[in-house]
């Protein structure tokens, strides 16, 4: 038998292991009710560990999904089997990530870029306002990406170069032509 879980709980059903002398007499109605009773609680929260390790995972899937992240079959299904709806809510959250990363790619100034991102997480944050907690943090998690892509490929587009002993930023790292006299 597997064991999963915290340390405590690990403990716990390890040290009950040598206390019962045979499994038979445990299941036996002769048995130390006592002893029966702390048996009943520790596998009833085993399985309730096991059900909150499932939603963590189907949690981390949800996020991967909606943050565009390659998923396999397995993990599709998974979440399908979990929570159908999660999985509904976190392609939704992926499609509005696209749809946010379009938008930046757009935006031609930073600070029509932050208007984005901050519009973008205020409806987010208004979905958990309206009880919507887990589409709203799937969609904050999905906007998160947008913008980290957004900054990774804004910094990577901007290149330093000398001119006259001087740095200067330039966005296009290919100038069509540069002209200079001396």
């Amino acid at each position: 038998m597997k064991i999963t879980g915290n340390a405590m709980m690990h403990q716990s059903l390890k040290n009950l292991v040598p206390m019962k002398k045979d499994k038979t007499e445990v299941e036996n109605n002769n048995a130390d009710p006592e002893m029966r009773r702390q048996l009943e609680e520790l596998q009833r929260m085993v399985a309730e560990e096991q059900k909150y390790q499932k939603r963590l995972e189907a949690d981390q899937i949800a996020k991967k999904i909606a943050r565009g992240e390659s998923v396999t079959h397995e993990e599709r299904q998974q979440l399908q089997g979990v929570d159908s709806e999660k999985l509904a809510k976190a392609e939704q959250a992926n499609m509005q990530r696209r749809a946010l990363s379009a938008q930046l790619e757009n935006a031609t100034t930073k600070e029509q870029a932050n208007a984005i991102l901050l519009t973008g997480k205020a409806s987010a944050t208004k979905m958990i306002e309206k009880g919507e907690k887990e589409f709203g943090e799937l969609l904050l998690a999905a906007i998160d990406k947008a913008e980290e892509d957004y900054r990774k490929q804004k910094k990577s587009s901007q290149h330093i170069i000398p001119i006259d002993g001087k740095l200067i930023k330039v966005s296009d790292p290919k100038p069509q032509s540069i002209d200079i006299r001396l």
